[in-house]
Formats: structure tokens, C-alpha cells, sequence
């Protein structure tokens, strides 16, 4: 894997600092300076052993986004924030995957998680190899093998980052369904009073109004960079619709199933023989309705209501999520 290792400049081009090393390389007649930083060179000898790495300091060079790396890690400090957000923009843009850490984002880490795909609050010691080893295999691997462990991932994902685009409620819902996550939360992003977030886009002019009762996370509050108010309400309303269709929670019971997961939850956790026929009882009053596809669904899952390789409290809930997303 390539991993580029980012230093953004520590001074303003209209401004003499005592951090622009440029400023001083006028005077020594060199582009050898000392660093302060101590982070990127520690990150740098706990990387494990395999990759390519990179470091691109912009106190003495400028960064060669020519060069594609696969992650880029980016040690911050309040002052120099703002370059640190658009060099993780620009790299996120070719695909790699961006973390930051330092004193910055260790206490704004909300704001910051706005810029990049992962951030890391206090030291980065004790959890860069295990950072390292997570983007090189990747989420759906992770999540596979929590899965293995008999755990279920409750995957969050908000939609209306600045970044966003029409395709990206395609792309979410593309990772879901790839991943397996049975149960999705989606939610709209929202900047709730008293958050950095909420004062940026109020300077900017991006509120829409200051009703409470629909800062609930399923309405459009603010007007997004690159989607309409009806854009983003109506992506995150399809993203619903389809992680959560008859389809959808019927293919991923079915493989949940063929893993032998249900198997071990009911040897783990049993139900009684009398609350099978309970819920059972429930499923068939749901069965007579004006909905087609759920009463479709109903009847497919019957035929396996009372296997051990089924869960019937879960398809119950999924029959409630269903409900949410289509009302």
C-alpha cells in the first residue's frame, strides 16, 4: 500500500513566521531546516514493514498530488487547519483515503470528520498499525470478520457532506448491500445550534431556517454544496427505501442464514417453542393487507419460520425498518 505522510505549512505567504523555514532558508542559504513535529517521523517508524511511503512537507516543497497514494495521514495543528482540509479534499478526490490527528482535531474531531475519512483523538501510537492494517484490508473484510465472530455491525452513515454527489447515495447504497449490514442507520447531516458546524454554515449564509422540530437528522436544514434540499432529502430517501426493500432484508436474512449467524444466535440465545408460535401469529396478521410485496415477503419467510437457521424476532424488525423507510 502507498501511504503519503502530509506536514502542511506553518505560515501564511503574505506573512514572515517564525515556522516558514522558507523564510529562513533565504538567510542560511539552505533548504535543510530542523522539525518541531515530532508525529509524522514516530508514524513513520511504527509503519509496519511492505509499503511505499512518502512524506511531503510543504515548509520546504509543495505536495506532488501527482503521486497517488492509497492513504495519506496528516498531522495538524489549529492554526494551519484550513490547508490541512483542502490537501485531504484534493487526495480524497483520487480516491485515497485521509486521516488526521493532532491537537486540532483531538478537540474539534466533529468538524474534522467533515474533511476526512477518519480521525484520531490524543496520541497515534497505540492505534497507527491497527489503522494501517484497517485500510489495507479494507471495511468489507473488517466487517466480514466481525460477522465470523457472531457480532452484527450497526453501521451509521450520514449523507450531505459537502463532498457529496448524486452518486454518492448510489456508492452507499452499493457498500451496504456489499458489506451485509443488515441493519443501516441514515441520517441527513445536521447542524445542531451550539456546533461548529451550525456557526460555519450560518456565516456562510447555508441555514434554511431555525425550526428545532426538524433538526431530526430526516430533513434538510442547510443547503449543501453540491445537491438542492429536495436532492439530498430524496437520495437519502431512496438510500432508505432500498437498504431496507422486501429484497434487500430477504437476500440478507438468506445470507446471514447460509453462514450458519442464526444457527448460532438461537443455540446461544433460544426462543421458546411458544413464542415462535407468537410471532408467528404476527407474521400472519401482517400477511392480509394492501401491501403486495410485504405480503409476498411474509409468505416466503413462513416457509422457514420455525428453522434454527432463522432468526424470527429479526425478521420481525426488519419488517418494522421496511415500515419506517416507506412511510
Amino acid at each position: 500500500m502507498k501511504i503519503a505522510f502530509l506536514i502542511p505549512r506553518n505560515f501564511s505567504e503574505k506573512e514572515k513566521s517564525c515556522y516558514d523555514y522558507k523564510f529562513f532558508s533565504k538567510f542560511l542559504f539552505s533548504r535543510k531546516y530542523y522539525s518541531y513535529m515530532l508525529a509524522i517521523p514516530t508514524l513513520i517508524s511504527l509503519t509496519p514493514h511492505g509499503h511505499t511511503l512518502r512524506v511531503f512537507d510543504e515548509n520546504i516543497e509543495d505536495i506532488d498530488y501527482g503521486w497517488k497514494p492509497d492513504s495519506v495521514g496528516i498531522s495538524v495543528r489549529t492554526m494551519h487547519a484550513e490547508m490541512a482540509y483542502a490537501i485531504s479534499e484534493t487526495f480524497r478526490k483520487s480516491g485515497a483515503r485521509t486521516m488526521l490527528g493532532g491537537i486540532y482535531p483531538s478537540m474539534c474531531s466533529e468538524e474534522a470528520l467533515l474533511h476526512y475519512d477518519a480521525v484520531v483523538i490524543g496520541g497515534a501510537e497505540k492505534v497507527w498499525a491497527k489503522l494501517v492494517e484497517g485500510a489495507e484490508r479494507g471495511d468489507l473484510e473488517a466487517i466480514e470478520r466481525i460477522h465470523s465472530q457472531g457480532l452484527l455491525v450497526l453501521g451509521s452513515f450520514i449523507v450531505g457532506y459537502d463532498f457529496d454527489t448524486r452518486d454518492s447515495f448510489d456508492e452507499l447504497i452499493a457498500f451496504i448491500d456489499e458489506a451485509h449490514i443488515l441493519e443501516p442507520i441514515v441520517n441527513i447531516l445536521t447542524p445542531f445550534p451550539g456546533t461548529n458546524l451550525f456557526k460555519r454554515l450560518e456565516e456562510e449564509g447555508r441555514i434554511i431556517h431555525k425550526d428545532w422540530r426538524k433538526y431530526d437528522t430526516k430533513n434538510v436544514v442547510f443547503r449543501q454544496a453540491n445537491l438542492t434540499p429536495e436532492e439530498l432529502l430524496a437520495g437519502f430517501e431512496k438510500v432508505n427505501k432500498s437498504i431496507y426493500s422486501f429484497k434487500s432484508i430477504y437476500w440478507k436474512l438468506g445470507y446471514f442464514g447460509d453462514i450458519g449467524f442464526w444457527l448460532r444466535q438461537n443455540e446461544a440465545d433460544p426462543i421458546k417453542f411458544h413464542y415462535r408460535h407468537l410471532f408467528a401469529f404476527r407474521m400472519v396478521s401482517l400477511l392480509f393487507s394492501l401491501n403486495w410485496e410485504r405480503s409476498v415477503f411474509i409468505v416466503k419467510v413462513m416457509l422457514n419460520i420455525f428453522s434454527r437457521r432463522y432468526r424470527i424476532t429479526k425478521t420481525l424488525q426488519m419488517l418494522a425498518y421496511n415500515d419506517y423507510a416507506y412511510s
